[in-house]
């Protein structure tokens, strides 16, 4: 399925970079704003004709059922262009915008959305998964250099590690994978990994050494949060403990906040609730640690260094100094060692992927995948999500189907 939207590029532009401008505003880098305001520039430029198309995924899915008018629901739309989020200010008068038109119907139609001409089953490109192996590239150095854009690779990474491979190689070894629901394409990539034994190999082995890692890392983290728990008493509650808190920005929401704890009535704030040994006592913990960042325990030490160098030394301070050093047991790497792939991993995996994605014809492409193949074929495009999922009611008390 595709949409074609009835309104120039030129429009188009100037709708999108105005409600980008308001996004970015409170949100984004001024670079990621004018590098989508240069694209439109360009798609304006170059595009003479009156009509735009529009891949249109939904779910991940190529194929969208798009909702009837009466049931749709603008909130649930979400606009990506080469990769940056849009908020959906442009959808107001979707019905009156757009009318959907019919791609052929095998798992190419992301592809045929884009790049396809009319034909008897609808918009076909012939050899259309020739056509994605040629843009991307036989190798991940060509891939790389046609796409020329690291944020959507590095998005491709993460999702092939985390989302496709790793849960399926920690099956295999015999590990949870959590809650992940593993796709028909995922299985399909996975088999084409597996198929390679070295590959195969490398990712069962990665899994067990990452779980490993992690298992590490953990226990570092409870020792430092029983570590925390011993320097938390009212004698370091001027010396240590609300300098601390100043210097995380977290000093006033501590004090200010109400906090009840079951038979401790003379609990009253979050700050009184970090003294004590309660359930809240250690949340509320837990929190200023992940202050900086969850795993980010190095830019903490940082911060509780520069408060212990204006600590006067008492004997309440030994316990100060064995944080400091529970804290310096985590290393700035080691906190992220566990999530990543094995080295060389795109230039492994590429060939492997590449064959999933361009031999399986019920292979169904996705958001990203369709934005990666506009970067390597140069084109611009517009891509459209309407989300099914957890609708809220539209005016009418229905949801959006």
């Amino acid at each position: 399925m595709a949409l074609h939207l009835r309104i120039t590029p030129l429009q188009l532009a100037v709708i999108l970079a105005s409600a980008h401008c308001r996004y970015h505003r409170q949100h984004c880098s001024s670079l990621h704003t004018c590098r989508l305001l240069s694209t439109l520039c360009y798609l304006a430029a170059v595009w003479p004709c009156s009509y735009l198309r529009c891949a249109a995924p939904c779910l991940g899915v190529i194929l969208p059922i798009f909702p009837p008018k009466q049931h749709f629901n603008s909130r649930q739309l979400s606009v990506r262009i080469a990769g940056a989020p849009v908020p959906p200010f442009l959808v107001a008068r979707m019905y009156e915008l757009y009318s959907c038109l019919r791609t052929d119907g095998d798992g190419g139609c992301a592809i045929h959305s884009v790049y396809g001409q009319p034909s008897k089953t609808g918009l076909r490109l012939d050899n259309a998964r020739a056509f994605l192996a040629t843009a991307w590239g036989a190798s991940a150095e060509e891939f790389l250099a046609h796409a020329a854009d690291a944020d959507l690779v590095q998005e491709l990474l993460t999702f092939l590690w985390d989302d496709v491979l790793k849960p399926q190689a920690k099956r295999e070894a015999g590990l949870s994978a959590g809650q992940i629901q593993i796709g028909r394409e995922a299985m399909n990539i996975w088999r084409q990994v597996s198929a390679v034994s070295e590959l195969r190999e490398r990712c069962v082995a990665r899994v067990l050494e990452a779980h490993q890692q992690y298992e590490a890392l953990r226990q570092k983290r409870e020792a430092i949060l029983i570590a925390f728990a011993h320097v938390c008493r009212r004698t370091l509650e001027h010396t240590f403990l609300r300098p601390l808190l100043l210097s995380l920005d977290l000093l006033e929401e501590f004090c200010k906040t109400p906090c009840e704890v079951r038979g401790s009535p003379e609990i009253s704030t979050k700050f009184d609730a970090i003294f004590t040994e309660s359930e809240a006592g250690e949340t509320f913990r837990r929190s200023i640690l992940e202050s900086c960042g969850v795993g980010r325990f190095h830019v903490l030490s940082e911060r509780v260094r520069d408060v212990v160098a204006e600590m006067k030394w008492t004997l309440e301070a030994d316990g100060v100094f064995a944080f400091c050093d529970a804290l310096g047991a985590i290393g700035p790497e080691e906190s992220e060692a566990h999530r990543r792939p094995f080295p060389n991993f795109l230039s492994l995996v590429y060939p492997a992927y590449l064959r999933a994605i361009t031999t399986d014809e019920n292979y169904f492409l996705s958001d990203l995948e369709l934005l990666l193949l506009a970067r390597c074929a140069r084109t611009n495009v517009v891509i459209f999500k309407y989300d099914t999922t957890d609708s809220d009611p539209d005016e009418d008390g229905r949801k959006a189907s």
